[in-house]
């Protein structure tokens, strides 16, 4: 809905994910955001640092960048 109403791109999650861990996940995708890191590099910023943290896959892995 929100590709077909103009919005260049979606970053969102493909299955439920912690709420907790989510709040942590998407801050921190949103410092790099603000700090004019583009979405894609953004998220994968934000997976790269999840991994190397030791957090589970099942919250980084399930964020995607849909879009340009």
């Amino acid at each position: 809905a929100f590709l077909e109403a103009g919005v260049p791109t979606v970053i969102a999650t493909l299955w439920k994910i912690d709420d907790e861990a989510s709040k942590a996940f998407f801050t921190r995708l949103h410092e790099h955001l603000r700090g004019g890191t583009r979405p894609a590099q953004a998220l994968r910023a934000t997976q790269v640092e999840f991994m190397k943290r030791g957090a589970s896959p099942s919250i980084w892995a399930a964020v995607q960048c849909i879009g340009s």
